[in-house]
């Protein structure tokens, strides 16, 4: 009995060795994390810095790049004054005006037909207009007052001519002295626009007396016509806060590079309705860069 309680006793003992739970675990452990660390993990952490890295961020800084650098439209402002002195057949001038709709309005395109508006009406102007009008563009019907020489009957009669033959109200009126003894001529001029319900914009092209920034004498002016070297080296005085608009027809330009900065640098000194070209004959030829400009006006 004793040898046989001996023995029970050690069968007793390795029974509960083997099935004593703390033994059991050690020996499962090791296996399961050896399989998840190595093939589990590594493959999905590969796979996501791959797809966040390569993919999702370059795309995601490619865009905020191009937001950056864009200008959005209407940055500047100002509004156009376009001198249309090309035939409507004769190239693509007109044709592009009717492609494009004007960022800021009104926009103005300034239509010389004849030194005026001729005797006879023109069918390839009436459709180049409408087509213009039609894109958001606004007409100016050209008038050349030659200096204060002409008479106020034959300025009025054009200005007639422009509404009955293309139905335009609105006046440039060139070749504007800006002489404070010719104050009272123009001022009879273009209370006659007025009176017929349109607009006006008169051109000096150079600074004129301080009487001509008048509502009751204009709408808007052109105190400089000249070419890109010369604003930059005799700019015209600072306008800002004038009662009426300040014109500027900028020739022989800066590069589209420099183009943004020279609106802003005309825009700094009260100019709100501009043409700046680098085309040397800017009158019957659009800049190269039109769209650009009207992007950022």
């Amino acid at each position: 009995m004793k040898a046989s309680k001996a023995l029970t006793t050690v069968l007793l003992l390795l029974v509960g060795l083997l099935m004593a739970p703390g033994v059991a675990s050690a020996a499962k452990r090791p296996h399961r994390p050896t399989t998840t660390t190595t093939t589990t993990l590594p493959t999905t952490t590969t796979t996501q810095r791959t797809t966040t890295t390569t993919t999702t961020a370059p795309t995601t800084a490619t865009t905020a790049a191009t937001t950056t650098t864009t200008v959005a439209p209407g940055t500047t402002g100002q509004s156009w004054l376009v001198p249309a002195y090309q035939y409507p057949t004769d190239g693509t001038m007109w044709a592009t005006l009717a492609d494009t709709a004007p960022t800021t309005r009104p926009a103005y395109v300034i239509v010389n037909i004849d030194s005026g508006p001729g005797t006879t009406l023109d069918s390839n102007y009436v459709a180049a207009i409408t087509n213009a009008e039609a894109a958001g563009w606004t007409m100016l019907g050209y008038v050349d007052t030659a200096e204060a020489s002409a008479s106020v009957s034959s300025v009025e009669s054009q200005v007639e001519t422009w509404r009955s033959l293309y139905g335009v109200q609105d006046i440039f009126l060139d070749d504007v002295t800006g002489a404070a003894a010719n104050l009272s001529y123009y001022e009879t001029l273009t209370g006659y626009v007025h009176s017929l319900g349109g607009s006006d914009v008169l051109n000096p092209g150079a600074p004129p007396a301080s009487g001509y920034l008048s509502t009751n004498v204009c709408n808007g002016i052109v105190v400089m016509e000249d070419t890109l070297a010369a604003f930059e080296s005799n700019p015209p005085p600072n306008y800002s806060g004038s009662s009426v608009q300040i014109a500027y027809i900028i020739t022989s330009g800066p590069s589209q590079a420099d183009l943004l900065s020279t609106l802003q640098a005309i825009k700094s000194r009260g100019g709100n309705l501009v043409y700046v070209s680098d085309q040397g004959n800017s009158y019957s030829d659009l800049p190269s860069y039109f769209a650009a400009e009207n992007s950022y006006l």
